[in-house]
C-alpha cells in the first residue's frame, strides 16, 4: 500500500460518523416536508429557529415520562408564532415543580394560569411562549415563581 492510498482512506470511526450524518441529514429533511413556515422567518430581524426534541423523566413508583417538544406537530404543519418552552416536571411528592428555559422572555410578560391539573405558561412580548402542562395531581391555584436569566421555576403545592 503506497501513501498516497493511505491518505484517501478514512479511519472506520469517521466512515462511520459520516453515515450517520447523512441519516440524521435524511430524517431532517423527511420532518420538513410540507412545513409551511410564516413569512416573518425571513425578515432578518425577526428570525428565530424552532424547537424539535423529548425529555425523559421518571416519576415516583418509577413510571416514565416521555414528554415530545414539536413546534411544527400540527394537522396543517403550520408553524405556530409562539414558541414552546423546553420544560422540566419534577413530582417531590407534596409539591411539583416546573423548570423551564424562555429565552428571550422578560419577567413582566410572563403569565402563569392553574387550573386544578393544568398549568399553562403564556408569556407575551418580543418572544412569545405558550405550553399547557397535564399534571398527575390537583395542585393550589396560587404557585410560586422565580425567573432569573431565561429560566423559570414554578412551585405547585399538591391539594
Amino acid at each position: 500500500m503506497d501513501i498516497q492510498s493511505k491518505k484517501k482512506k478514512k479511519p472506520n470511526d469517521l466512515q462511520e460518523f459520516e453515515e450517520m450524518k447523512k441519516q440524521i441529514q435524511k430524517v431532517m429533511e423527511d420532518l420538513m416536508v410540507g412545513v409551511e413556515l410564516p413569512e416573518e422567518w425571513f425578515d432578518s430581524k425577526k428570525k428565530r429557529p424552532f424547537v424539535m426534541g423529548f425529555s425523559l423523566s421518571m416519576a415516583p413508583g418509577g413510571k416514565i415520562n416521555v414528554n415530545e417538544l414539536n413546534e411544527l406537530k400540527s394537522k396543517k404543519r403550520v408553524v405556530p408564532k409562539e414558541r414552546t418552552p423546553l420544560l422540566e416536571v419534577i413530582d417531590f411528592g407534596e409539591k411539583i415543580i416546573i423548570i423551564g428555559e424562555l429565552p428571550g422572555a422578560k419577567k413582566e410578560d410572563i403569565a402563569i394560569r392553574v387550573r386544578d391539573k393544568k398549568v399553562s405558561i403564556v408569556v407575551g412580548g418580543e418572544t412569545p411562549y405558550y405550553q399547557e402542562i397535564e399534571l398527575n395531581a390537583s395542585v393550589k391555584k396560587r404557585p410560586k415563581k422565580s425567573f432569573k436569566n431565561g429560566i423559570l421555576e414554578i412551585t405547585l403545592e399538591k391539594i
